[in-house]
């Protein structure tokens, strides 16, 4: 049996399930307990638990909130493609925020829970899902997984999932989940290279190895029906012409890792949530490891580069006097 979406417009959740909610009631973490995210993850093994305090509404009394005026083009067209967030007014009276009219106007619209864009802006971020959608309509030809990612008739967006097991509150914020529960799409956008040859570095660089199989098991414990038929899709979109996309699903062994990071970063978080205690860095001297290529690089360079070749004293004494003379 499929569990149902459960709208929550402001409050706690009483208990694990699947939500929708305003994002300002996701990010200030509804659970009975503070409770764990993708992003916390990241930051925990990324960085140190005392950062991953910072970065919690729930634990950091000092905690501040995203500037509501700020944007770029990829949150207006993250908004257009899944359809929920906050809504938008378009000011194409400005060309910029240069003008103290276009601040006023930014910030009013914010005080009302607006979000003011440029024109140009919206357009161009309009231009980007609409290319979006007619590259997906092509690549559903190939995988019937991507028949329909996005589409409001075929599943839910900003579906809120959340889990306790163990004692450890979890949550996660999918961009789009289908009715059946069993495909997750990722909407992001990038002004670098959405390249399939570049994707490899950007897996680990920006965490998609945590995320894809966060979100799965957040899923798989809702519903256990799906565990093992579930698909993680990200469509990564570039934001200039021609607004190209990749779409990625990680291979096993990535997915294998990610688990194996969540459940370090999950024994992590309770540690510190029982004791209280968040630490930064350890305090004894460390001694990071040389790379090994950058020890053969010079070795190579030692060895051929002539420029690298002592003057002998008498040279260095020629030097001497001919700079002596230029004087």
């Amino acid at each position: 049996m499929l569990p149902t979406i459960e709208f929550l417009e402001r409050g706690h959740v009483g208990a694990p399930g699947l939500y929708q909610m305003p994002a300002e009631a996701y990010y200030e973490d509804p659970c009975p307990e503070p409770s764990l995210t993708q992003s916390i993850v990241k930051t925990l093994l990324s960085r140190s638990p005392a950062h991953a305090w910072i970065e919690h509404p729930r634990l950091n009394p000092k905690f501040e909130r995203p500037d509501p005026t700020q944007y770029d083009v990829g949150i207006v067209a993250h908004r257009l493609m899944i359809g929920l967030g906050r809504d938008i007014i378009i000011l194409r009276e400005y060309e910029n925020w240069m003008k103290s009219a276009a601040k006023e106007a930014r910030a009013q619209a914010a005080k009302e829970g607006i979000l003011a864009v440029l024109g140009k802006d919206f357009d161009r971020a309009e231009r980007m899902v609409n290319a979006a959608k007619e590259t997906i309509a092509r690549a559903a030809v190939h995988d019937p997984a991507l028949d329909g990612l996005f589409d409001p008739e075929r599943g839910n967006g900003e579906v809120v999932a959340v889990t306790n097991s163990g004692g450890v509150w979890r949550r996660g914020s999918l961009d789009w989940l289908s009715n059946d529960l069993l495909t997750i799409a990722d909407y992001k956008t990038t002004g670098m290279s959405a390249a399939p040859h570049v994707m490899s570095k950007r897996i680990i660089d920006a965490g998609y190895d945590i995320q894809s199989p966060y979100y799965i098991s957040l899923l798989d414990e809702l519903h256990r029906e799906g565990v093992g038929r579930r698909r993680f899709i990200f469509v990564v979109q570039e934001d200039e012409p021609p607004f190209a996309l990749t779409f990625i699903e990680l291979c096993e062994t990535a997915q294998t890792v990610g688990r194996e990071k969540i459940e370090t970063a999950k024994a992590i978080w309770c540690g510190c949530l029982k004791a209280g205690d968040w630490p930064a860095y350890p305090l004894h001297v460390q001694r990071p490891d040389y790379p090994a290529w950058a020890a053969a690089q010079w070795m190579l360079r030692a060895a051929t580069d002539n420029t690298l070749v002592v003057p002998s004293p008498d040279r260095q004494a020629a030097i001497d006097i001919r700079t002596l003379s230029a004087g």
